[in-house]
């Protein structure tokens, strides 16, 4: 989750970074605004993606790309220059690089969770028993938790 919190705590202060100082407070609001979302629009996309691939060649690789890929990612945006430098177009690159971090996080979400479901011990006849946990609405419902 640091992809949603981290940028809220350090890429508001930060905006000047990817703003023109020139830019009319609406416009650096919705500018603001597509940076934020970009990572939530690509997450349903990333699981969708990853979950067909994690169930065709296996939970842990397409785990292992998908935490590889939005740690480059994370890298290339801390490392891209900023408005003073490229314009308007570091504020685009910027904004697909957090469509593309929310590519591999969706995809890391749908292979990671169902491969620590998967691993929880259970018996023979019921595998993996442990696993209606997470899905137990309250206390009060039949679960083994």
């Amino acid at each position: 989750m640091y992809d949603i919190y981290l940028p809220v705590v350090a890429l508001g202060p930060a905006m000047v970074y990817f703003l023109s100082p020139h830019m009319p407070a609406s416009q650096a609001a919705i500018v603001s605004s597509l940076i934020f979302v970009s990572t939530l629009l690509g997450r349903p996309l990333g699981a969708l993606i990853g979950g067909r691939y994690a169930d065709r060649i296996g939970r842990k690789k397409v785990n292992i790309v998908a935490v590889s890929g939005y740690g480059v990612m994370s890298f290339a945006m801390a490392a891209m220059p900023g408005y003073a430098t490229w314009g308007i177009a570091a504020v685009v690159l910027f904004i697909i690089l957090r469509l593309v971090d929310g590519v591999f996080v969706g995809a890391s979400y749908s292979s990671a969770s169902p491969l620590a479901m998967e691993r929880l011990p259970g018996t023979s006849e019921e595998p993996g028993a442990l696993t209606s946990c997470s899905a137990s609405p309250s206390r009060s419902s039949p679960s083994p938790c």
